[in-house]
Formats: C-alpha cells, sequence, structure tokens
C-alpha cells in the first residue's frame, strides 16, 4: 500500500460524535470528491474554493514548503459533515498546521455541513487526528484570521478558547441601483470631487474600465499591478508579497490561465485604462453572493495619482456588482481610508491556537502575544504612525 493510501485511511469514532469516521488527506487528489461535496451546501469565502486553494498550494504554498493535511468528518452514511482545510508547514524547528492559503488568506474558514453541529470537544477531536496521520508530526494548530461568523451562520471554532485578530475585515451590503448605493457610501462632496477628478483624467485621454476576459487582457493588467504595486511598497518602505516567481506563478494560475482554457477565472482581474496606460488595477473573486476583494494598485505618477484613479475604478466595479446582482462586497482585512469609505461593515476576526505537544504550547504563547500587541499598535494612531515613520527611515 502507498504512503498516501495509508494516511487517508478513515480512523472510526464514538457513536456520540456528530461524525462517525475522520481522515486526512495528505494528497490534495483524495480530497476532492469530499470537498466538492461540501462547497455544494457549506458556507465559504472565495479562499476556500478549490480553483483558488490548489493553484496557491502549487506555487507559493510549495515555494514556502507547505503540505497538505485536509481533515474530513464523515457520518455513518459516508457523506462528508465537515472539511477543514489545513496544511503543516515548517517554523523553524517545529512544525504548525494552519489554514492553507497561510498570510495571503483574508478569511479562514472550515467547511461545515448544515445542520450539523460541532461542539468545541469535537472540533478538538478532529485536530487530534491530524497529527496522527502526518509525517513529522504537528506541534500547534494556529488557526487565525477566522470571521466571527460568515453569511449569518456563527464560525465552529468560537468555541474554542480565542482572541481578536489584530485587524478586523471590511464589507459592505449592496443593493440597487448602483447610483443609489453610492449616494448611501459617498457624500455629495466626495462624488463631486470625484467626478472632477475623472473629467480631469478624461482630458487627458480616453478612459475605460475594463475587466479581463482574454489571456492578453489578463496578462496586461497583471503585468501593470506588478510594476505599480512593487514601486509603491518601495516607496512605503514594506516588502513586496507579490514579488518573486511563485506570486507570478500563482497569479498566472488564478486569473490567466482559466481563461486561456476558456473558463471564468477564479481571481477576476479590473484595470481603469487611460488610452493604452493601466493606471489602476483591482482583483477580487465571487463566492456564493459575495465579491471579495484581494489587491489593488495604482500607477504612483503624481500626475495621475492626484486624480485617485483607485477610486475611481472602485466606484466602478462596486457599480457594475450592484447592476449583475451581487449581494455583499468585500475589501479584506485590515483599516484602509477608501475601506472606510466604501464599507460600513467590519467583519470581527479571531485567533484560536491548540497546541498538541509542550514546544506547541511555548509557541501558542509566543504567537499569541506577538499578535496581541500587533492589535495594540494597529489600534493606537500614534504607535502606529510611529511605525510609518520608522519604515519611511527604513527606505
Amino acid at each position: 500500500m502507498s504512503h498516501a493510501a495509508v494516511l487517508s485511511k478513515p480512523v472510526l469514532i464514538a457513536a456520540e460524535r456528530p461524525f462517525a469516521q475522520v481522515v486526512v488527506h495528505t494528497d490534495m487528489r483524495r480530497a476532492q470528491d469530499d470537498w466538492a461535496q461540501l462547497e455544494e451546501c457549506s458556507g465559504y469565502s472565495a479562499y476556500q474554493r478549490r480553483d483558488w486553494i490548489l493553484p496557491w498550494l502549487g506555487s507559493i504554498g510549495r515555494a514556502e514548503g507547505w503540505s497538505p493535511a485536509v481533515i474530513v468528518a464523515r457520518d455513518a452514511r459516508g457523506r462528508p459533515v465537515a472539511l477543514l482545510p489545513f496544511g503543516v508547514v515548517p517554523r523553524g524547528p517545529l512544525r504548525l498546521a494552519e489554514f492553507l492559503g497561510g498570510k495571503d488568506v483574508n478569511y479562514a474558514l472550515g467547511l461545515f455541513r448544515p445542520g450539523v453541529t460541532f461542539a468545541a470537544d469535537d472540533l478538538r477531536e478532529l485536530m487530534r487526528q491530524g497529527p496522527k496521520a502526518t509525517p513529522g508530526g504537528v506541534a500547534l494548530f494556529s488557526l487565525v484570521n477566522q470571521p466571527a461568523t460568515w453569511r449569518g451562520l456563527a464560525n465552529p471554532f468560537l468555541q474554542l478558547p480565542h482572541a481578536p485578530s489584530p485587524a478586523d475585515g471590511y464589507a459592505a451590503k449592496l443593493t440597487r441601483p448602483a447610483e443609489a448605493f453610492l449616494q448611501t457610501r459617498l457624500s455629495k462632496d466626495a462624488r463631486k470631487k470625484l467626478r472632477k477628478k475623472e473629467q480631469r483624467l478624461a482630458g487627458m485621454g480616453a478612459l475605460a474600465h475594463v475587466r479581463a476576459t482574454t489571456p492578453d487582457e489578463a496578462h496586461e493588467i497583471l503585468s501593470a499591478f506588478t510594476a505599480q504595486k512593487a514601486a509603491r511598497m518601495k516607496e512605503k518602505g514594506l516588502d513586496n508579497v507579490f514579488e518573486g516567481a511563485a506570486a507570478e506563478e500563482f497569479l498566472a494560475r488564478v486569473a490567466i490561465e482559466p481563461l486561456a482554457r476558456g473558463k471564468a477565472p477564479a481571481v477576476e482581474l479590473h484595470a481603469l485604462k487611460l488610452d493604452d496606460r493601466v493606471i489602476a488595477t483591482f482583483a477580487g473573486a465571487a463566492c456564493a453572493g459575495r465579491f471579495s476583494g484581494m489587491f489593488n494598485s495604482f500607477d504612483v505618477d503624481p500626475e495621475i495619482g492626484k486624480s485617485s484613479p483607485g477610486d475611481l475604478l472602485l466606484c466602478k466595479i462596486i457599480a457594475r456588482l450592484c447592476d449583475e446582482g451581487m449581494e455583499e462586497f468585500g475589501l479584506g482585512v485590515g483599516a484602509g481610508r477608501y475601506k472606510a469609505a466604501f464599507c460600513d461593515i467590519q467583519d470581527p476576526l479571531f485567533d484560536a491556537y491548540v497546541p498538541i505537544t509542550a514546544s506547541g504550547r511555548v509557541l501558542m504563547w509566543v504567537k499569541s502575544r506577538k499578535r496581541r500587541l500587533k492589535r495594540w499598535i494597529k489600534n493606537d494612531p500614534r504607535l502606529w504612525a510611529a511605525v510609518a515613520a520608522v519604515r519611511r527611515l527604513k527606505r
């Protein structure tokens, strides 16, 4: 029997649990059927879709040393009732289990079948099976950036000991018509200023909103995004997480390759163009009535930047989403001026840790305090300003 087959062997569970057996998939091919079944009925974000997770695992995840450890609970009929999309990644001498997608995920969630209730001890039992089936074991489950609720349902992991994440998410309920929605979010003065900025840009050339529908359009937008993001991160003295071959491979696999196969991309690419020049970009993914923004950029040329091309593009995208009947719109995790302007909902996020070994308990203590310190700094304007000043000096 192959190594993968041994690791995928189901473990029988006592009858009082809401599941009858547990299987841990260390080969993603073996997880596909369970994942597909739960995608049809459970609540999850775009970051738990297989067409996002699999390209990430094969590019950024591979470069960072991730290996899958997807935990599936099945009922007595063999139906999957929960899927925890975990991966194992080395952190120094220890091995951590985290949600697949790592720091690239805004919202980390498990997939749970509606109507099946999981208590805190049921979740711990699922996670106790992970290290048994994972080569090298696991010291700690580090489950960060989880929404307290998702689409109106409580997150089962909220039952575990937890603490607030360093930052919350930003979202809005969309309504039609689009103009009425934008009027509720932007003041009359703000809308007037944006119209003047759009007129100014239109006086410089042909202004157009483009959504990539061909590989060439997607490649053009990604090329502009890469250059604009690199310039912006250098200007702010920050590391560019989108730099490198692995990130480029991931973006190509989720945004370009599906279009080449005649399929809808996992990640939509939008651009604001001035003649043939891309002056702003925005990327996001639609999932179950919610469009989640993932990354954006704008031209740092002062002549372009003073006309707020990023805000203008965002207005056009939101208007299109409203007219298409999208229910919700999200701008991800972390505060920002434009997020506060367009979003009136803050999604509380939390971190939970489940140590498996003594060294895992020590690591939990360190990580939880670092996250607490990060939240404290982010929520204190004076401290956050000091951090920004240090970054400018570093630049």
